[in-house]
């Protein structure tokens, strides 16, 4: 795991920084790396704290058997 901090909130410090990378990218629903994934082979795979919050966010707007069912696993 690397964690880095980079003033910008654009994708270019990303590309530059993952120059040379070809695996995948475990990040969160932020486009910029949507945009990094496009300018490279690197493969971007989600996050399960992000995946879960929109199970939560669809539970509380229309309580449902399927949310409550991922939500319990």
């Amino acid at each position: 795991m690397v964690c880095r901090f980079d003033p910008s909130r654009g994708s270019e410090s990303a590309i530059k920084f993952l120059e040379g990378f070809s695996e995948f990218l475990q990040a969160d629903g932020y486009s910029a790396y949507k945009t990094v994934t496009e300018a490279t082979a690197i493969r971007l795979v989600g996050c399960w704290a992000h995946a879960r919050r929109k199970f939560v966010d669809a539970d509380k707007a229309a309580p449902s058997e399927i949310c409550k069912d991922a939500l319990g696993r």
